[in-house]
């Protein structure tokens, strides 16, 4: 007999960044709704700007503590059914009572359907794969994509929401030993895009979803291109190479840049 806690269980509401799921299934999505946790009143588990992507049979991401995912994932399918949009407000201010917040806060959610092919949508994706920061603006109906640095924070003005979609963070792992596996799969459990670089390693990626380099570890820096959003972590045991390495990566826009080392060649190595 099935244990009915564990029965519960929804790993695909842990996506945390809709756009490498909106990237993979883009072929496959004919049509689905995007639910957004646009404006908070009081405590709440989840930051303005947390997303729901549903479908006609499934939901992935998360907007509370388990409160209201089910409903607004209901008011998804019936806003893709429809073609219209939908403003929930869950908690305080509330028409639904039975659906309690143990927050005790008031969040509100705009819940949009769309259709495959979108420039927005399109924009969007081909930002994320540029990794290029961009700013998201919606009001239900219009949503259009424009190319944001500086990077002001999520807002609703109570009829448009504007997001703002950083490149995902990612992480350079230089290194073949097993401190460098466990902190690429460490890496990846943080939901950050992982590259790993091997010189003249084994043919094939040790870990799947990763990146993987076999060229020296400059080449393969200059060829990924380091960005404000890359760390670069050199887990070597090579005083060369990892200087060379160390070399490129300070002189990159990363914002972190580690190697492992003893502390007795730490003077050397900074000179």
């Amino acid at each position: 007999m099935s244990n009915p806690i564990l029965s519960n269980w929804r790993p695909l509401e842990l996506i945390d960044d809709l756009r490498p799921m909106l990237l993979a299934e883009r072929s496959r999505l004919n049509r689905f709704a995007m639910a957004t946790l646009v404006e908070v009143d009081g405590p709440s588990p989840r930051d303005i700007g947390a997303q729901m992507l549903i479908t006609d049979n499934q939901h992935w991401g998360f907007l509370s503590g388990g409160c209201i995912e089910a409903d607004v994932a209901r008011h998804g399918r019936e806003a893709i059914a429809a073609g219209g949009a939908r403003l929930l407000r869950y908690g305080q201010g509330s028409p639904w009572i039975d659906i309690k917040l143990a927050c005790g806060a008031g969040i509100t959610v705009l819940v949009e359907p769309v259709v495959a092919g979108e420039a927005a949508i399109d924009a969007l994706l081909s930002a994320y794969v540029e990794r290029t920061p961009v700013l998201w603006h919606s009001d239900g109906q219009t949503r259009t994509v424009q190319t944001e640095s500086g990077g002001q924070p999520s807002h609703w003005n109570g009829s448009t929401f504007t997001q703002y979609y950083a490149p995902a963070l990612r992480l350079v792992i230089i290194g073949a030993d097993a401190a460098a596996l466990a902190s690429a799969k460490l890496a990846m459990e943080f939901g950050l895009d992982v590259a790993m670089v091997t010189p003249n390693g084994p043919q094939h990626p040790p870990l799947d979803g990763i990146s993987y380099f076999r060229s020296t570890a400059v080449e393969a820096l200059a060829k990924i291109g380091l960005d404000r959003w890359t760390a670069v972590a050199i887990i070597t045991h090579d005083r060369d190479d990892d200087e060379r390495a160390l070399a490129f990566a300070l002189k990159s826009d990363a914002f972190y840049v580690g190697a492992i080392g003893s502390r007795a060649r730490l003077e050397n190595r900074l000179d």
